[in-house]
């Protein structure tokens, strides 16, 4: 059961992708005013976790945890936002894979997760060839772009923040988790109003003229995030973030429907040796990833 909440994240987020990397390209090239507009839609879907059950009362400690998941699941999204300036939207997606070599250790250290030898080797398998996706040759150099560097970091905080909300769901319920941290949520975005009023104010109107495909994306992110969180409280974090690999897949399929049908200016080289070299890193990576599916 587990394995069908950790794909659906895979499924919508890559749709999710190619329309932030339109909107970061074209509409909201500060990351802070494109959070803004998407989590305040997004707040008129989490009300509907309530349908799900209550929220208990936390310790204090526990508040704080989600507290810090909160902000980590913001810092992220910062550095994402600004790789998909960098690099195709399919490689920014298999980029995330960096950071899953930290998923197993970090889940030794602090819930004390174990796996079989067979799940560390296909992780060290996704990174290596992630890490691929990224490297080009100049004057006989290897070379990496700045994607790789957002990616890096961007990834490296999104595993630390899954590994601390496995440890928070192992206290609560998902629906506790969830709903604690929206009012964190709330003060974040009050935060980014206040510091970034001008810009935001300044962008409404093309706020007003993607309003379709904000909402669309904040609905898609609350899908995401309640599925991905139900995955999370199910089964150990490292198999769920392994799943989340297939994620560039799904990009490349959707990149040639929606740039016949819908208005995207998608970045994205879809030529012969682009393609071949993205399909054989992602066939490796999906390999790799039956490794880690038990």
């Amino acid at each position: 059961m587990w394995i069908f909440f950790a794909f659906i994240p895979a499924i919508v987020d890559a749709y999710a992708n190619i329309a932030d990397g339109h909107l970061s390209n074209t509409r909201f090239k500060d990351p802070w005013v494109l959070i803004f507009y998407l989590g305040i839609f997004e707040l008129l879907f989490d009300p509907f976790v309530l349908f799900f059950g209550t929220p208990a009362i936390l310790p204090l400690h526990t508040i704080a945890l989600l507290g810090v998941i909160t902000f980590l699941d913001f810092l992220y999204i910062i550095f994402y936002l600004k790789a998909l300036r960098e690099a195709d939207t399919s490689i920014i997606a298999a980029l995330f894979s960096l950071g899953k070599i930290t998923v197993p250790l970090l889940a030794f250290f602090i819930i004390g997760e174990h796996l079989p030898w067979s799940q560390y080797l296909g992780f060290l398998a996704i990174v290596v060839t992630a890490t691929a996706l990224t490297a080009s040759r100049s004057k006989g150099k290897i070379r990496f772009n700045k994607a790789f560097l957002l990616m890096f970091t961007s990834s490296l905080i999104h595993a630390l923040q899954g590994v601390l909300y496995k440890l928070a769901l192992e206290e609560v319920d998902w629906v506790t988790g969830f709903l604690y941290t929206i009012p964190f949520a709330i003060v974040i975005y009050l935060c980014i109003f206040i510091i970034k009023r001008r810009t935001i104010i300044q962008h409404l109107g093309s706020a007003q003229r993607e309003w379709r495909t904000l909402l669309l994306q904040s609905g898609i992110a609350f899908i995401s995030n309640v599925t991905g969180t139900i995955a999370i409280s199910l089964a150990p974090i490292t198999l769920v973030k392994a799943v989340f690999a297939t994620q560039p897949f799904f990009v490349l399929l959707y990149t040639p429907i929606l740039k016949r049908y819908s208005h995207f200016r998608l970045r994205e080289q879809m030529d012969h040796d682009h393609l071949l070299k993205k399909i054989v890193c992602f066939i490796v990576i999906f390999l790799a990833l039956m490794l880690l599916i038990p």
